[in-house]
């Protein structure tokens, strides 16, 4: 089992982010939002480790269940554009 995690920025000013969010909201994948205002507090303080290239959208899959350690942002990280349909087969 896995867990999806969508770093995104504001939708509203952020088409890349907007676009990935809609697909996966249309798709049925379930997936948690991180939302980092850009040019905020929170953006500075956490783009570096959600995203080390410093460029959203970016979806974390966190493994989960027996045997694995489930820690905070540890998993696979991937650009939105390529994960997408690589996961549409977790829509429900």
């Amino acid at each position: 089992m896995s867990e999806l995690s969508l770093v995104i920025a504001n939708k509203n000013y952020s088409s890349w982010s907007l676009r990935q969010w809609l697909a996966m909201t249309e798709l049925g994948i379930p997936f948690v939002e991180r939302l980092l205002a850009l040019d905020s507090d929170d953006w500075l303080r956490n783009i570096a480790t959600l995203s080390p290239s410093r460029l959203v959208p970016v979806l974390w899959e966190r493994r989960t269940g027996r045997g694995v350690r489930n820690l905070r942002h540890r998993g696979h990280r991937r650009t939105a554009a390529r994960a997408i349909p690589e996961c549409r087969h977790l829509a429900g």
